[in-house]
């Protein structure tokens, strides 16, 4: 083998120049400058779930793509990009372990449990990862040529200057983010969620197909990418992207086989055959082959002048061909009829402009880390594409040029026909959006999706939003999920902060030696909402304590004046107690209002403060007490409030409370999860709905996340407070378990789509599952717990 080998290499380098490889020359503000003189700017689709959609959906969902494939302007191709990862549990598994730095947090012995866990299930499940991605290029000078958008006097003026070429590739990128703003508002109307990706989103998608390691082991630089050029440009320094996502080197292996830094091995194929006919799901079994994978569709436009004038020769050639047959008396060949057929019925569509050419490919990179896994993976793909009358080649000596073609900066150049000619209405059959496989190779375990049979794990820090929503009756096991995700985050070093409702962690909260806190007078912990952290923060305290304190006066209007006068004395009591460097307490503010002019307002108001400012008063200890509570060194602290009296107030102070603590700078570093347990029995208080939604909508830029867990997701849209409804809205990850499906249909429907199969899944669910909703896309998911995990989580467990 090795003579042969050695034979066919004869006068070909071992190693490929890299320099080769590359086809683009930067990648800046979210756009690939490629060295061609191109633009490429990228979109993430959520996909759809054929496997829970009736067949008029899916034909909906294919006309809708068909439209998208009409938008494509001659010669500037739009590429779809489906990247598949497969993962073993041991690779996850240490992935995980690198990726949070388990072992210094303190809590590897829970992920060692969680370990021989996950390689036990494991056995029956596979870890899978698909991704979708949409590549849209633009040329320069297509840009140049068509632009119209001038008025003369500006295009005089430019005449008159150099035009730079940051000016070049603004206006290039503007166009670019229009066309896409077109892409997205098409698949928006088939319920096909999408977004634009970011300069370190698709440096992301490069590492994961050159070198995954690396990306892991640096994650923290190329998430922020951008940021370090900038700082770069300040100092004079040179940034190239190039040299940061490369590997160290390319090999051949051999005629049909490449390897990365002689760790990955790599196989290119195009299909060369698409079988006699296209329909719905015509492409279903090719994406969801259940392989680590590149897949690249290239769809190119092609001049329908130029079409018709093929056409128009070839049924010319075989109407000829007919008629001689017809003078000499031949029998009549059925075949050339059906053709002539379908030729004129192209013909006219062409001309009616019903539909366009398209110039379709579809190569592949497989990826192993052993020479004999990539040959079995071939062997599947065979017998795959038989069943369905499809061939594929590999690329025989072009093994780089193909890796090339499936690199979402790259393209193909090679001579070998790896394209066929069809037409808009037959390319929307390979619709590929079809099958989320939702899972991260830094994800916490959620279950398993019961269709794909695959681990479903997710990183909240991957998604759009920190923030969650569960909708579930009781006894559906909503608290069962709440109680494993706390044990996992825990795991991983996530602090949570749990509102207790209904008294029902403590057992979990034992589990993992956290707080569980019940405030009354009797308690020895303290929340100070007055507690300022610094002067910045003065103008939101204020706020604050304004809102408390009309909330107190509940009964009474305080009018603007009145109100202006009270919010400028508690500025005055933070300037003195930031000079002070004190934090103040309610008796302060008592001796500042009683400052003010004497009426009906302030003494109203005296009357209030004073009343809780007594010893014997049940809520004196929430505001006369200094806070003793430390958010920063507590990773899980559980608030009890089933017997608190006046709850509102109670949970109104925990959540200011928690707001100073994730606003403060040095608290930005570890992920912050919020849970709040039957939050609709929390919907009643405006000081409550205020504080939730503003922690919803902006506690990503602060590293932390909102899950709410509600009965039904009217809860959300009924409230006499409508930024109850922010807290749904702002949900990247959505649990729909077992409820009353007929009371909340309507809403259910209008908000995330659900169809006629998911409505049927929805009203049959057990206990333990439900519908996963990620960024629009949809699984069946099914809980999986240990046996010591579910011991710990059960409510009431057996005797």
């Amino acid at each position: 083998m090795s003579y042969i080998r050695n034979l066919l290499f004869k006068n070909k380098p071992g190693y490929q120049t890299l320099s080769g490889f590359w086809q683009f020359k930067d990648i800046k503000d979210g756009v690939i400058i490629m060295k061609s003189g191109a633009y490429r700017m990228c979109l993430e689709i959520f996909p759809a779930n054929f496997s829970l959609m009736d067949d008029e959906e899916k034909r909906r969902a294919v006309i809708g793509f068909e439209q998208v494939l009409r938008e494509i302007e001659v010669k500037y191709p739009l590429r779809i990009l489906v990247q598949t990862r497969k993962t073993n549990a041991n690779d996850y598994i240490s992935q995980l372990e690198h990726a949070y730095s388990i072992r210094s947090l303190g809590t590897y012995d829970l992920f060692r449990k969680h370990a021989d866990f996950i390689r036990e299930v494991n056995k029956d499940y596979e870890i899978i990862t698909k991704k979708f991605y949409l590549i849209l290029e633009f040329s320069e000078l297509k840009y140049t040529l068509s632009k119209d958008i001038i008025s003369r006097e500006e295009k005089n003026l430019k005449k008159k200057r150099e035009i730079t070429e940051e000016e070049i590739f603004q206006e290039v990128r503007q166009s670019m983010l229009g066309i896409l703003a077109t892409f997205k508002s098409q698949f928006q109307a088939i319920n096909l969620k999408s977004k634009n990706l970011s300069t370190s989103e698709i440096v992301k998608v490069m590492m994961s197909y050159l070198d995954e390691e690396k990306f892991l082991n640096n994650r923290e630089f190329y998430e922020h990418l951008d940021e370090h050029r900038q700082r770069a440009g300040k100092e004079g320094l040179p940034f190239s992207v190039i040299n940061k996502i490369s590997p160290d080197f390319i090999e051949d292996e051999n005629i049909d086989l490449m390897s990365i830094n002689s760790k990955l091995y790599l196989r290119s194929e195009f299909l060369s055959e698409l079988g006699s006919h296209a329909y719905i799901d015509w492409f279903k079994e090719i994406v969801m082959f259940p392989y680590a994978s590149d897949l690249m569709l290239t769809y190119t436009s092609k001049d329908p002048a130029e079409a018709v004038v093929k056409l128009s020769d070839k049924r010319q050639r075989i109407e000829a061909k007919i008629f001689d047959e017809n003078t000499q008396h031949r029998p009549k060949n059925i075949a050339d009829n059906l053709v002539l057929e379908s030729t004129e019925k192209i013909e006219k569509q062409y001309l009616r402009s019903e539909i366009k050419p398209i110039d379709l490919k579809v190569e592949m990179t497989f990826r192993s880390d052993t020479i004999q896994a990539l040959n079995i993976v071939h062997m599947n793909l065979e017998r795959l594409l038989n069943r369905k009358m499809m061939r594929s080649r590999i690329y025989h000596y072009e093994q780089f040029e193909g890796l090339k073609g499936t690199f979402i900066a790259g393209y193909s150049d090679t001579n070998t026909k790896n394209h066929r000619d069809i037409n808009t209405d037959v390319s929307a059959f390979t619709f590929p959006f079809i099958i989320p496989q939702i899972s991260s190779s830094t994800g916490i375990l959620y279950g398993v999706d019961e269709i794909n049979r695959s681990l479903v794990t997710i990183d909240r820090k991957e998604l759009e939003s920190y923030n969650r929503s569960i909708v579930a009756s009781t006894g559906a096991g909503k608290s069962y999920f709440i109680k494993l995700d706390l044990i996992r985050s825990r795991m991983i070093g996530y602090q949570s902060f749990v509102l207790d409702v209904e008294n029902e962690f403590e057992m979990v909260t034992n589990y993992l030696k956290g707080k569980y806190i019940e405030l009354n007078d009797k308690s020895i912990y303290y929340i100070n909402p007055f507690h300022i952290s610094g002067p910045e923060y003065k103008a939101q305290k204020i706020e604050f304590v304004r809102d408390l304190f009309k909330t107190m006066f509940s009964n009474e209007k305080i009018g603007v004046t009145e109100l202006t006068k009270i919010e400028k004395v508690i500025g005055n009591v933070y300037e003195e107690a930031l000079t002070k460097n004190s934090q103040p307490v309610l008796i302060n503010f008592i001796q500042a209002i009683e400052t003010l002019p004497r009426n009906r307002t302030t003494e109203g108001l005296l009357t209030v403060l004073r009343a809780y400012n007594e010893p014997s008063h049940p809520q004196y200890y929430l505001f006369n007490k200094q806070q003793n509570i430390d958010f920063a060194n507590d990773d899980l602290i559980v608030f009890a409030l089933k017997y608190v009296d006046k709850r509102d107030f109670v949970i109104a102070v925990i959540l200011e409370s928690y707001w100073n603590y994730i606003n403060h700078p040095k608290n930005k570093a570890k992920f912050k999860n919020l849970i709040i347990d039957e939050a609709s029995q929390l919907f009643q208080s405006g000081l409550i709905v205020e504080k939730l939604a503003s922690l919803a909508l902006r506690g990503r830029k602060y590293n932390s996340g909102v899950t709410t867990i509600v009965q039904s997701i009217n809860h959300y849209y009924n409230s006499a407070f409508p930024r109850t409804s922010d807290l749904f809205d702002q949900s990247s990850v959505t649990l729909v378990m077992k409820h009353k499906v007929s009371d909340s249909f309507d809403k259910l429907n209008e908000k995330v789509h659900i169809n006629k199969p998911e409505r049927a899944y929805l009203e049959r669910l057990e206990v333990g599952k439900g519908l996963l909703i990620v960024n629009d896309s949809k699984i069946p998911l099914s809980i999986k717990s240990s046996e010591e995990e579910d011991r710990v989580c059960t409510t009431k467990p057996p005797a």
